[in-house]
C-alpha cells in the first residue's frame, strides 16, 4: 500500500497513521479492558468515592442550592493518588505537589508508546511533538487551600503546560510540546494540531491525549448550579429523557506518524487518520449555547480535508453529551451533512462513549477517538446505552442513521471503513475528524529484517529454541511483568518466536532483568509461573545490573583438541549468519584441502571414509578456524563484541584473523599450510599434561631439552610437554617417581616442541606471502602473555608461535589485570573457560588476584558444548550476557527469520499514593467560620449564621454590617502578618576602605570612554605615571583619531565602536586590563533636563553600553585577558542631601543584570561625588585595584557608601481614602495589573478614574470596566501614549477642563522585555525605556504643580538586584526609582514599588513566573500584592522592595558564583528556623565528635541517608551510590538540603562543591576529607596561607660533606615510580644508565612493592624482565618522617643511594593545602635529609611549571634562570605545596647540596603509542567535554608535553655534569591552542561546540546531575576564581606566565629527545588509545591509527 496525499488549497494533507494507543477510563486500565467494556455494554459509572470526599455531605438533589451538588455519581478511575515517581526520576517531595494528571500522562504515553512498538529511550533528541487537552485544575484548587505549605514544586507541578512539557523533558523530546485548552474539544482539537505538525515536516512523531481528573467538588458545585448534571447521573444521548451529563475522568494517547513513514517502518497501524478540521461558532446564541451551521461546517470542511465524500462514513462518534438541546442539533448537522447523495443501502451508525464512561471534558475528544480505532480493528460498532425512547425532536425517518443497542457487525462491502468523530467545546471551538481503517496488507506485517539476502533453502529455517528477555526498574515489577507474560503466552495465539522477538526488540531494557530459554509456549509459561512465584526453574536467569557501564568481554579461542565430528551442526543447518561463513570458508580452502571443508565438519552418512578425517591436522587446523571464525561473525551479528582475544595455539589464529591481523583469506591460507606441513612430519611424538609446576616440569625435561620442551603453560601447576616419545616417557617417568600425575593428550604430533622444526623454512615462506596489519582489537599472544606488539604483522612471530610454548596463564593473568569480568569462549566445546577460571584462583605470577567479591563478578560462557543442543548452549550464554549487562542488537538476532510484531504487556509500574496533605479530606467545610471570614465570605456566613445562631430580627439586620467591618478588620490583620516579611529597602550604608596599597601590581592598557569635563583625562594622567598605556576615546558626531591614543566615536554607532577595536586595540603593547566608562557624566544635570536631552543621555549611558558590550562579548574568546568593565556616574544613586543625576540613573540598572550575563567582564558601578577632584580619581583607581568585594561603591563628602539590601521594618501606615470628588489616573490602566490596580480604587471609593492605555479596550476589558461603572464609577478609557508628550498634556488638559481635580497617580504602563544583553537592539531598547523613562518624567513634569495625594511608580525587583533577560527592563524602572527620590526631595508625594511578579498578569509572563518560582521567587497573589500598595499608601515610604523570597534557595542560587556583597545583610535560613546557638552541637556533630575516625565516613553517609530522604520525602534510605538527581534531585532541593547540612555539620559548603557530588557516598567523601577532627569544622581560608612562611627548611638538613661526584653510580633512588611519569622515569633510568634502581613505595612487604611497581609498568607496556633485578622496593612512606623508615634503614639507604630522583607527590586539584601537605612538602623535606646524610647525593627535583601561576607573573615570560618569588594568587592546594617544595629544594642548594629542577607542564601520553594515564586531569577534560558535546573557547595555549619526552630529558639532562644548580623547563616549545584541539576533536568524529566559559560552566553545572561524566569530582576546580582579579580557568590560562625554555632545548640539541607539537598527529595517536582502551567510544568518524 502507498500513502494516500490529498490536496488541500495548495498544499498536501497527508494521511496519519495511528500506531499506538493508551488509555485509563473509568473501568477500563488499558485498551483491550477498554474494548471489553465498549462491546459488552458495561456502564462504568458509579457513585463518587468516599476518599475523594465526603457525598453525603455536598449532595442535594436541588440544582442550583449553596455549595451543594445535585449528584452522587461520575465515571471514576481508581487509584488516581498513585504513581511510580522513582521510574520517571521524580522525587517524592515534587510528585507530591505535582498534579496528578501530570503524572497520568507520563504513564499512559509510555504504554502508548510500548503498545506502538517504540523504545522511548530511542526518541531522546528526536523531533517528536506533544500535544495534550488538558483543563481541569482540581489539584491547584486543592493546595491552594493550605497556603503556608505552597512551594516552588506548585508551579511546575500545577502548570497546565507542564503536563506535554514535562513528557518531552523526561524522554528529551524536540518537537512542539502543546497544551490545549478548548473544553470538551481539547483532546480533539490537539489531534488536529498534531497532525498538521507531521504534515508540515515539523515533527516526524506526535503523542497527542487527553486527561482529566476531578479532584475537587468545586466544578461538580458550579455545573449544578449551572444544570448541567442529569439527575440520574447517566449521559443518555439521543433519548427523550436526556437531562445532562455525568461527568468522568480519564486519560488516554495516541501514537501518530506520517502513513507513509510507517508504512516504510514496518509499524502497526491501527488506524489512519484521513482528515480533520476545527472551527468556531462564533456570535451565537450564547458563548455556551451549540451552534448548528458551525458543526455542519467544520464537519464539510473535515470530509473535504480527509477526500472523502459524505456517503462513505458509515460510523460517526457523536460529541453526544446527553442534553436535551444539544443532542437534537447534532443530530441534525449529522443529517444535513452525511445524508446527502447517500442511498438506502449505505448505513451509518452513530454512537457516544460518554453514555459508557461519562464525559471526560477535555479528554472525552480522544477516549471518542480510541473508541473507533478499537471499532474499526475489531469492526464491530459497540452498543450506544441508555437509549429507551429516542427524542422527539430527533427522528430517524427518511435516513440511513441507526443507534446500535446490541454489538453490530460493521459491514464495509469492498471499500474501507470510515468513521468521524466530533467534539464540540462549550465555549464554541468545535472540531472533527475523518478516521479509516489500517491497511489491510499491514495490519499483521512481516517484517522485512533483509531476508531478500538469504537463500531460498534458508529462509523456512527456524530454530527450535526461542529467548524471551524481561526487564524493569525493580524486583517487584519484573516479578508482576513475568506475571503479565505468562498471562500473554498462555491466552495469545501468537507464536512464540514472534512473542520473543517483539519484547526483545520493543521494550526497553532496564537494569532488574529476566531471560528465559523455551522451546514451546507451555515450558516458557511455566518457566514465567516458577519465577513469579519465587522458584528456580532451568533455562531461566535473572539479575540487576549494577553499572552503567558495559563488562569488558574477551573471547577465548580454543585450540586443537577441541574439535569433533558434527560440531555445530545445529546451527549449520538452521542459523543462516553461521551456515554462510562457513560456506565462504569452505569456498576459499577449497584450493588448499583435499576434501572440502564441509565433508569433513558434515559428513553424510555413507561417507564413512571422511568421518575420521577431523582429527588429522590437514583438517582438524582448518576446520576449527573456520568453526571458530564462523562462530565470532554469529556472536559479532547479535552485537556481542569483545575488547580483547586471546587464541590457545591454534586458536591464536581465529583470533588474530577476527582482529585485524590478517584477512580471512590469508588467514585460512596461512592455517591450511601450517596443519598441512605438520600433518607431513613424522608422528613420532607425543603430549602429556603434567600437574606440576613449571619449575618441576623443566627439571624434568632438562636432560632430554633437545627433543622435549614445555609446549603449553595453561596454569601453575598445569603444564603440557611436548617432544620426542622416548624423552617425553623418560621424563614423565622422572615426574611420576616424585608422585607427580600426568596425562597423556590424544594428538597426532608433538606440537610446539622441536619436532616442529623441520617445517619452519617452508612455513615462514608462506607466511611471508600473507599481508599483516596491526590488530584493531586488542589481542594477547601465546608468546609473552602480553598484549601484542608490532611484532605480530610479521612472519617470524607466526615461526615462532609454532615452536614456543603458549602461555596461556600468562595471557589470562594480563586479562585479569586489566579488568576483564567476561570471557566467551569461541570454539566447539569448553576447554579455556576452565583453565582460565583456574588462573584467577591461582595466577601464575603468584600474586594475589583472587577476591571473593571480584571472582563473582567473574563470568565464564562457552559457545558450544558436546551433549547439548547448539542453540541450549548458545542462548544460555546469550541471557548470561544480557542479564550481565552487555548490550544485545536484538534485532540483529532475529534478523535471518521471518517474523510478527505481538501486542506486549506495558510497564508493571509500581505505584505508591503521593498525595498533599490536605484539610478535612481535600476539601474545606462550607460550615468553617474562621475559613469563611478568611476568604471575606460575607454571604455564606451571614447564611450559615441565619441557620445557626439564635439571632432576633434586629440583631439579623445588624449583622451584615457587623460581618463587614469584621472582616476589614481581619483582613488589615492578615495583610500586616502577610506583607511583613515581603518588604525589603536599599540601605546605603557608610564602610570605609580596609586597605591602603592602592598601587598596582601589573601594567597595562586601559580603555577610557572619557567625559569632556576632563575627568578622563585626570584618570589617564594618574594611570600613565604608573606606568600603564591609556586610549581615551570621547562621543563625537563623526569617527576620527585625533592624536596618538584619542579617538572619537559616535556613540550610538555599533560600526564605529566595530572600528574602534580592530584599529585602537589590535596591537596594544600592553594587554588591555581595564575599561572605564565616563560618558554618562557628560548627561545633563536634573534641573536643565528636558525629553531630548533626557534621550541624549540614554544614547551616552545605557546605549552605548550596550554597544561597547556586544563588542566585548564578542571578543571574549579570543582575548588572551578579559578586561573588567567600570561604569562610572555621577549623582545617580540617593545618597546625601544633593538632588540625584536622573540622566544617568539607568545605568545603574542595566549594571546590575551586566553583572549577571557577564561576570567574567565585570569590575562595578561607582558613583562620584559633586564635586570631582584629581582626589576622586585616586579613589577611583583605588577601588579599580581592589574594591574589596564591593561592586556598588558611591562616594559622598569624603565617605565611601555600600549597597546592602536590608529587611524593612514594618512602618506605621493611614488608612487610605479615595476622594469622591477626585479624578484618578492610572498608565497601563488597560493592562492587567492596571485593572487590577483600577477595581480596588473604585472598591475603597474612589469615584473618577482615568485609564490610559495605547490600545483602546479589549471586549473582555470592557466587561471589566462595565462592572465597575455599574458600581457607580466612571471610567474614561483614554488611548494615549504615555511617552508622547502631546499626547498626555492633552490628556491633563482634558482632566483640568472636564473633570474632577486630579488626586493621584499610578505609573504602571510598562513593555516587558526578555532579552540577553547580546540580542538587544536600539529598537528594543527603546520600546522599554520610553514608557518608563520618557514617561515618568512627562508624567513629573505636567503635574509637579498640581496638588497630589500620591504619584507611584510601578518598577520592579530586577532594578534591586538585577534579572537576566532584563538589561533594559532593569534599566528602566531604575530611573522611576531615583525619579521617586528626586520627587521626595522637591517635597512632592513620591512611592517606588519594586514589585516582585504578580500571579496571573503583570509584565511577568506564565512562563517566566515558573522559572522565578524555581529561583525561589514565588509570584505575588494579587490580592496581597495590592494590600501591600495600599499599606505603603498609607506610609511615608518613598521605595520599597515588595516580594515573597526563599531566601535559602534565591541566594543560594544567586551567589552560585561567589558572595555578592548585595545580599550581606539577608539571612539565608528561613525565618522560621532557629539556628543553633554556636555553643550547642547537633547529635551528628557529637556522634563525629565521639567516634573513631575509621567510624565517622559510615556515620557521615547514613546522616546523609537520611537527610536525603527527608529532603526528596523517599520511603526508605536511598542506596549510598545512587546518583543524587536520579533520586530526583533538583536546585531547590539541593539548596535546602545544604542548609540543613550546613546547619548540623556547623561547616560551609559550597552549593558548587554539592552539586559536583555524584552520590552520597562522595558528598561524605568530600566532607570527611575536609573535617578536622580536633576542631568539627571544615578548612576555610579565614587565615590565608602565607606560602613563604611555609617554605622554612630544617636548620639540622645540610651536606654533612662536600659533594664529588661518584664514578660510576651504582644506586638510584626514585620517588613515585608506581605513578604515570614514574613509570616511564623508571624505563629510561634503566635504559640510559646500569644502575640499581631503589624505588621507594607504599606496600605490606618487598614482594607486594615490586609486584606494585611491575604492574604499573606493565600496565604501559614498559616492563622488561630481563632488566627486572636491578628494580628494588623500598617500602616506605614519602608523607611520613624518615620516608616510613626506621633510622637503621634510613641511614643504611642515605649510605648506599648515590643519586636521588624526587618525583613522588600526590597530584589533586580539589584538596586543601593541609591534606597535601604531607606528601608533598614534609615528604620533600625528608628526601633533602636523605640527600643531605652522609655522603651528599646530587637531587634532581620534578617540580612543576605551576610554580610561576601568581598572578604576579600573569602575562609575562620568565627564563630557566628565574627564581620563583610571588605568591599571590597561587590558592589551588597542589600548586601551593609544589611551590613550597621547591623553595625548599632551592634553600637545599644555597647550602650546598647539588639540585637540578625539572619543571614539566601538564604530562600527555606517549606520544609514540598513544599510553596515557586517563585518570589526568586533561584526560577527563577532554572525555567530558565530549561527553558534554561541548569546549570552553579558551584562547589560550595548550601546556602538555608527552610523558616520553619529559622522561628522556630529565634522565638525560641529569647525567650531564653542567646540569647541576639548573632549573629546565620541559614545556612544549610548540605553540598550539584549545580552540585548535576542540577543531580536532570535532574532526575526528566527536562534535563539540566552542562556546564561553560561562555558558561552559552552567552546562557542566547542568550535567554533573549525571554520575558518568569524566568531570565529575573536578566541579569546585572549574568553578574555582584564580587571584584577586577572579579569574575563571580559561582565562587563567589566558594571562599564565609563558614559559621560555630555548636552554632546555638547546641542552637537548644534538640528541633524539624531541618534543612533538601538539597538533593533529599527535591527537590522533593519543584518541586511538582512547578508542582502543575504551575510554572513549568509537567516533562517528573513524580515527586512523598511526602505524608503530
Amino acid at each position: 500500500m502507498t500513502a494516500e496525499i490529498v490536496k488541500i488549497r495548495g498544499f498536501d494533507v497527508e494521511n496519519i497513521a495511528i500506531i499506538g494507543i493508551g488509555c485509563r477510563f473509568p473501568g477500563a486500565k488499558n485498551p483491550e479492558a477498554f474494548w471489553q467494556l465498549l462491546r459488552n455494554g458495561v456502564d462504568a459509572i458509579s457513585e463518587m468515592p468516599k476518599e475523594r470526599w465526603d457525598i453525603d455531605e455536598f449532595y442535594d438533589p436541588e440544582p442550583g442550592k449553596p455549595g451543594k451538588i445535585s449528584t452522587r455519581w461520575g465515571g471514576f478511575l481508581d487509584q488516581v493518588d498513585r504513581f511510580d515517581a522513582s521510574f520517571f526520576g521524580i522525587s517524592p517531595r515534587e510528585v507530591e505537589r505535582t498534579d496528578p494528571q501530570q503524572r497520568l500522562v507520563l504513564e499512559v504515553a509510555w504504554e502508548a508508546l510500548e503498545n506502538a512498538g517504540i523504545v522511548p529511550s530511542k526518541l531522546s533528541g528526536s523531533q517528536t511533538g506533544v500535544f495534550m487537552g488538558i483543563g481541569n485544575y482540581d489539584y491547584c484548587r486543592l493546595l491552594a487551600q493550605d497556603l503556608a505549605h505552597v512551594n516552588a514544586y506548585d508551579g511546575t507541578g500545577n502548570t497546565l503546560s507542564i503536563a506535554a512539557n514535562r513528557l518531552s523533558y523526561i524522554l528529551n523530546l524536540r518537537g512542539p510540546s502543546v497544551v490545549v485548552e478548548t473544553a470538551c474539544s481539547s483532546s480533539l482539537v490537539a489531534l488536529h494540531f498534531a497532525c498538521r505538525s507531521l504534515q508540515n515536516g515539523e515533527s516526524n512523531l506526535c503523542l497527542v491525549g487527553g486527561v482529566s481528573l476531578m479532584l475537587s467538588p468545586d466544578p461538580f458545585i458550579t455545573y449544578s448550579h449551572a444544570r448541567m448534571m442529569a439527575s440520574d447521573g447517566r449521559c443518555k444521548t439521543f433519548d427523550a429523557s436526556a437531562d445532562g451529563y455525568v461527568r468522568g475522568e480519564g486519560c488516554g494517547v495516541i501514537v501518530l506518524k506520517r502513513l507513509e513513514d510507517a508504512l516504510r517502518d514496518g509499524d502497526n497501524i491501527q488506524a489512519v487518520v484521513k482528515g480533520t478540521a476545527v472551527n468556531q461558532d462564533g456570535l451565537s446564541n450564547g458563548l455556551t449555547a451549540p451552534n448548528g451551521p458551525s458543526q455542519q461546517a467544520v464537519i464539510r470542511q473535515a470530509l473535504k480535508n480527509a477526500g472523502v465524500t459524505a456517503d462513505k462514513i458509515s460510523y460517526v462518534e457523536t460529541h453526544g453529551t446527553g442534553t436535551a438541546l444539544g443532542d437534537p442539533i447534532e443530530f441534525k448537522s449529522l443529517k444535513a451533512v452525511l445524508m446527502e447523495d447517500r442511498q438506502p443501502n449505505e448505513p451509518c451508525w452513530i454512537g457516544s462513549v460518554k453514555t459508557n464512561i461519562g464525559h471526560l471534558e477535555a479528554a472525552s475528544g480522544i477516549a471518542s477517538v480510541i473508541k473507533v480505532v478499537l471499532a474499526l480493528q475489531h469492526r464491530e460498532i459497540p452498543p450506544h446505552l441508555h437509549l429507551k425512547q429516542l427524542n422527539p425532536y430527533i427522528s430517524l425517518a427518511g435516513t440511513t442513521f441507526a443507534i446500535p443497542a446490541q454489538c453490530q457487525p460493521w459491514l464495509a462491502g469492498t471499500e474501507s471503513r470510515l468513521a468521524g468523530i466530533s467534539a464540540f467545546g462549550f465555549g464554541g471551538t468545535n472540531c472533527h475528524a475523518i478516521l479509516e481503517e489500517a491497511p489491510t496488507d499491514c495490519r499483521l506485517q512481516i517484517l522485512d529484517l533483509g531476508l531478500e539476502d538469504i537463500k531460498p533453502s534458508l529462509k523456512v529455517l527456524e530454530r527450535f529454541l526461542h529467548l524471551l528477555t524481561v526487564s524493569a526498574k525493580s524486583d517487584e515489577a519484573l516479578k508482576d511483568l513475568a506475571v503479565s507474560y505468562r498471562d500473554l503466552v498462555t491466552n495469545s495465539e501468537a507464536d512464540l518466536g514472534n512473542i520473543c522477538f517483539s519484547a526483545n526488540t520493543m521494550r526497553s531494557h532496564f537494569t532488574h532483568r529476566l531471560a528465559v530459554v523455551a522451546e514451546s509456549k507451555e515450558q516458557l509459561r511455566q518457566q514465567l509461573e516458577a519465577f513469579a512465584a519465587g522458584k528456580e526453574t532451568p533455562g531461566l536467569i535473572s539479575g540487576q545490573v549494577t553499572s552503567k557501564k558495559s563488562p569488558k568481554i574477551a573471547f577465548l579461542f580454543t585450540g586443537q583438541g577441541s574439535q569433533y565430528a558434527e560440531m555445530g551442526r545445529q546451527l549449520y543447518e538452521t542459523q543462516p549468519v553461521f551456515r554462510q561463513t562457513l560456506e565462504q570458508c569452505d569456498k576459499i580452502l577449497r584450493s588448499y584441502l583435499e576434501i572440502p571443508l564441509l565433508e569433513i565438519l558434515y559428513p553424510d552418512n555413507g561417507a564413512s571414509n571422511t568421518k575420521s578425517k577431523i582429527d588429522e591436522t590437514a583438517y582438524t587446523q582448518p576446520a576449527l578456524f573456520a568453526l571458530e571464525y564462523a562462530l565470532f561473525q554469529l556472536w559479532k551479528s547479535w552485537g556481542i563484541e569483545p575488547r580483547a582475544v586471546i587464541g590457545h595455539s591454534v586458536g591464536e589464529y581465529a583470533a588474530a584473523c577476527v582482529a585485524g591481523v590478517f584477512s580471512l583469506e590469508d588467514g585460512l591460507k596461512l592455517i591450511a599450510a601450517r596443519a598441512r606441513l605438520m600433518q607431513a612430519l613424522p608422528q613420532d611424538g607425543e603430549m602429556v599434561a603434567v600437574f606440576a609446576n613449571e619449575a618441576q616440569v623443566n627439571a624434568a625435561i632438562k636432560p632430554y631439552e633437545k627433543e622435549v620442551s614445555i609446549a603449553a603453560i595453561n596454569g601453575v601447576h598445569s603444564i603440557v610437554i611436548s617432544g620426542k616419545i622416548e624423552g617425553v616417557r623418560e621424563a614423565i617417568a622422572t615426574l611420576e617417581s616424585e608422585g607427580i600425575k600426568s596425562k597423556k593428550l590424544n594428538v597426532s604430533h608433538a606440537f610446539h616442541s622441536p619436532l616442529m622444526e623441520p617445517m619452519l623454512a617452508n612455513f615462514h615462506r608462506i607466511a611471508a606471502e600473507i599481508r599483516y596489519s596491526l590488530p584493531q582489537i586488542k589481542l594477547i599472544s601465546n608468546l609473552t602473555g602480553e598484549m601484542v606488539t608490532a611484532e605480530i604483522a610479521t612472519p617470524e612471530y607466526w615461526c615462532r608461535h609454532v615452536r614456543q610454548p603458549v602461555k596461556f596463564a600468562h595471557s589470562m593473568e594480563t586479562l585479569f589485570k586489566q579488568g576483564y569480568e567476561v570471557f566467551l569462549e569461541i570454539g566447539p566445546k569448553p576447554t579455556l573457560s576452565g583453565m582460565g577460571r583456574g588462573n584467577f584462583e591461582l595466577p601464575i605470577s603468584g600474586s594475589q588476584l583472587k577476591d571473593n567479591r571480584k571472582s563473582a563478578q567473574l563470568l565464564w560462557l562457552v559457545s558450544l558444548h558436546p551433549g547439548r543442543e547448539d542453540w541450549q548452549q548458545m542462548l544460555h550464554s546469550l541471557a548470561m550476557l544480557y542479564v550481565r549487562g552487555v548490550p544485545v542488537d536484538w534485532s540483529g538476532f532475529d534478523q535471518d527469520y521471518p517474523r510478527r510484531r505481538v501486542q506486549l504487556p506495558t510497564y508493571a509500574f509500581q505505584r505508591q499514593r503521593y498525595w498533599a496533605k490536605l484539610p478535612e479530606n481535600g476539601h474545606l467545610k462550607v460550615d468553617n467560620t474562621f475559613n469563611l471570614l478568611n476568604q471575606a465570605d460575607t454571604r455564606q456566613l451571614i447564611q450559615q449564621l441565619e441557620t445557626t445562631a439564635k439571632l432576633s430580627e434586629d440583631e439579623l439586620k445588624l449583622l451584615p454590617k457587623l460581618l463587614e467591618l469584621l472582616v476589614e478588620q481581619n483582613q488589615q490583620q492578615q495583610t500586616a502578618a502577610t506583607i511583613k516579611d515581603w518588604l525589603y529597602e536599599i540601605e546605603w550604608q557608610p564602610k570605609p576602605r580596609n586597605m591602603t596599597n592602592n598601587e598596582f601590581d601589573n601594567r597595562g592598557s586601559w580603555l577610557i570612554f572619557a567625559d569632556k569635563g576632563g575627568f578622563g583625562k585626570t584618570l589617564a594622567k594618574v594611570l600613565q605615571a604608573r606606568g600603564n598605556n591609556c586610549i581615551l576615546v570621547y562621543a563625537g558626531d563623526s569617527y576620527q583619531n585625533q592624536e596618538t591614543g584619542t579617538w572619537n566615536i559616535k556613540p550610538f554607532s555599533p560600526a564605529d565602536f566595530e572600528r574602534l577595536f580592530h584599529e585602537a586595540l589590535a596591537n596594544l603593547a600592553q594587554p588591555l586590563l581595564g575599561i572605564i566608562h565616563l560618558w554618562s557624566l557628560d548627561a545633563k544635570p536634573t534641573d536643565e533636563l528636558n525629553i531630548s536631552a533626557l534621550e541624549q543621555g540614554q544614547i551616552l549611558g545605557v546605549g552605548s553600553v550596550l554597544y561597547l558590550i556586544h563588542k566585548l562579548g564578542k571578543n571574549i574568546a579570543n582575548s588572551q585577558v578579559t578586561p573588567r568593565l567600570w561604569l562610572v556616574t555621577q549623582g545617580a544613586v540617593p545618597v546625601g542631601d544633593s538632588l540625584p543625576n536622573l540622566a544617568q540613573a539607568p545605568l545603574w540598572g542595566l549594571a546590575k543584570v551586566v553583572a549577571l550575563e557577564y561576570p567574567e567582564l565585570w569590575g562595578g558601578t561607582i558613583d562620584l561625588d559633586k564635586e570631582i577632584t584629581e582626589v576622586e580619581a585616586t579613589k577611583l583607581l583605588a577601588e579599580i585595584v581592589d574594591s574589596e568585594g564591593e561592586d556598588r561603591i558611591a562616594f559622598r563628602d569624603g565617605q565611601r557608601y555600600v549597597a546592602r539590601l536590608v529587611r524593612k521594618q514594618l512602618p506605621q501606615s493611614q488608612k487610605l481614602t479615595f476622594q469622591p470628588d477626585g479624578t484618578y489616573l492610572i498608565t497601563g490602566g488597560l493592562g492587567a495589573l492596571g485593572l487590577t490596580v483600577a477595581q480596588w480604587m473604585v472598591e475603597k471609593g474612589a469615584k473618577k478614574l482615568v485609564l490610559i492605555g495605547r490600545r483602546g479596550a479589549s471586549e473582555q476589558v470592557q466587561k471589566t470596566l462595565s462592572r465597575m461603572e455599574e458600581s457607580g464609577a466612571k471610567i474614561f478609557v483614554v488611548q494615549a501614549d504615555v511617552a508622547n508628550e502631546t499626547d498626555m498634556r492633552g490628556v491633563l488638559d482634558q482632566i483640568k477642563i472636564s473633570m474632577s481635580p486630579l488626586r493621584g497617580i499610578v505609573h504602571a504602563a510598562g513593555v516587558p522585555g526578555y532579552d540577553a544583553i547580546a540580542q538587544i537592539t536600539p529598537t528594543t531598547l527603546d520600546a522599554v525605556l520610553r514608557p518608563k523613562v520618557i514617561g515618568s518624567w512627562i508624567l513629573h513634569q505636567l503635574t509637579k504643580e498640581i496638588k497630589l495625594d500620591f504619584f507611584v511608580s510601578f518598577s520592579s525587583i530586577s532594578a534591586v538586584w538585577g534579572s537576566k533577560g532584563q538589561a533594559h527592563y532593569a534599566a528602566a524602572n531604575y530611573f522611576l526609582d531615583l525619579l521617586s527620590h528626586y520627587r521626595q526631595k522637591l517635597r512632592l508625594p513620591a512611592l517606588s514599588i519594586n514589585w516582585g511578579p504578580w500571579a496571573g498578569g503583570g509584565m511577568a509572563v506564565e512562563e517566566f513566573q515558573t522559572w522565578m518560582s524555581r529561583m525561589g521567587i514565588e509570584a505575588l497573589p494579587p490580592t496581597q500584592a495590592i494590600a501591600s500598595l495600599e499599606y505603603l499608601l498609607g506610609t511615608n515610604c518613598v521605595q520599597t522592595t515588595v516580594a515573597n523570597i526563599d531566601w535559602s534557595l534565591f541566594k543560594g542560587l544567586y551567589e552560585v558564583r561567589g558572595k555578592r556583597s548585595l545580599l550581606e545583610q539577608i539571612n539565608s535560613q528561613p525565618q522560621k528556623t532557629v539556628n543553633q546557638p554556636s555553643n550547642q552541637w547537633s547529635e551528628i556533630l557529637q556522634q563525629l565528635e565521639s567516634a573513631a575516625i575509621s567510624k565517622r565516613q559510615n556515620l557521615l553517609i547514613t546522616f546523609l541517608q537520611n537527610e536525603v530522604a527527608k529532603s526528596l520525602k523517599l520511603s526508605q534510605l536511598p542506596d549510598s551510590q545512587q546518583g543524587l538527581f536520579d533520586l530526583g534531585m533538583d536546585s531547590i532541593v539541593a539548596i535546602e538540603l545544604v542548609n540543613s547540612i550546613q546547619s548540623q555539620l556547623q561547616i560551609e559548603l559550597p552549593i558548587a562543591d554539592f552539586l559536583q557530588s555524584s552520590n552520597i557516598d562522595a558528598l561524605a567523601m568530600l566532607l570527611l576529607k575536609q573535617f578536622n577532627p580536633d576542631r568539627s569544622t571544615l578548612e576555610v581560608n579565614a587565615n590565608v596561607l602565607d606560602l613563604n612562611q611555609e617554605a622554612v627548611l630544617d636548620d639540622s638538613i645540610y651536606p654533612e660533606t662536600a659533594y664529588t661526584e661518584p664514578a660510576p653510580i651504582n644506586s638510584i633512588l626514585l620517588t613515585g615510580a608506581t605513578g604515570f611519569l614514574g613509570a616511564f622515569l623508571v624505563k629510561e633510568l634503566l635504559n640510559q644508565t646500569e644502575a640499581d634502581i631503589y624505588c621507594l613505595v607504599r606496600a605490606e612487604d618487598a614482594e607486594s612493592g615490586k609486584k606494585k611497581i611491575q604492574d604499573n609498568l606493565k600496565y604501559y607496556s614498559l616492563w622488561e624482565e630481563e632488566r627486572s633485578s636491578r628494580i628494588i622496593p623500598i617500602i616506605g612512606n614519602l608523607s611520613q618522617p624518615k620516608l616510613g623508615l626506621s633510622t637503621e634503614q634510613f641511614e643504611q639507604l642515605a649510605r648506599k643511594i648515590d643519586v636521588i630522583y624526587h618525583n613522588g607527590a600526590v597530584l589533586n586539584f580539589v584538596y586543601p593545602y593541609s591534606a597535601l601537605k604531607p606528601t608533598n612538602v614534609l615528604g620533600t623535606q625528608e628526601i633533602l635529609r636523605l640527600a643531605c646524610q652522609f655522603k651528599v647525593k646530587p637531587l634532581h627535583y620534578v617540580s612543576t611549571d605551576a610554580v610561576f601561576d601568581s598572578s604576579g607573573y600573569y602575562d609575562k615570560e620568565v627564563t630557566e634562570s628565574e627564581p620563583i618569588i610571588h605568591t599571590e594568587g597561587i590558592d589551588l592546594g597542589y600548586t601551593q605545596t609544589k611551590w613550597v617544595a621547591e623553595k625548599l629544594v632551592t634553600i637545599a642548594r644555597t647550602r650546598g647540596l647539588p639540585v637540578s629542577i625539572y619543571r614539566p607542564p601538564l604530562i600527555a601520553g606517549d606520544s609514540r603509542i598513544g599510553f596515557w594515564n586517563t585518570d589526568d586531569f586533561t584526560c577527563r577534560f577532554l572525555k567530558g567535554c565530549i561527553q558534554m558535546g561541548s569546549m570552553p573557547n579558551m584562547n589560550c595555549a595548550i601546556t602538555i608535553v608527552p610523558v616520553d619526552y619529559v622522561s628522556q630529558a630529565i634522565v638525560y639532562l641529569s647525567q650531564q655534569q653542567e646540569s647541576l644548580g639548573k632549573s629546565f623547563h620541559l614545556n612544549n616549545p610548540h605553540y598550539s591552542s584549545w580552540n585548535q584541539v576542540a577543531n580536532w576533536i570535532d574532526q575526528f568524529g566527536y562534535p563539540v561546540r566552542q562556546i564561553s566559559y560561562e555558558a561552559w560552566e552552567a552546562e557542566l553545572i547542568e550535567t554533573l546531575g549525571s554520575k558518568d561524566n569524566a568531570l565529575n569530582g573536578l566541579l569546585p576546580f572549574f568553578l574555582r576564581r584564580w587571584s584577586k582579579e577572579q579569574l575563571t580557568f580559561a582565562e587563567l590560562g589566558q594571562r599564565r606566565v609563558k614559559l621560555n625554555c630555548q636552554e632546555t632545548v638547546a641542552s637537548l640539541a644534538g640528541t633524539s629527545i624531541i618534543c612533538p607539537p601538539v597538533d593533529s598527529k599527535l591527537l590522533n595517536t593519543y584518541f586511538s588509545h582512547f578508542i582502543e582502551s575504551s575510554f572513549l567510544a568509537t567516533p562517528k568518524v573513524r580515527i586512523i591509527p598511526n602505524p608503530l
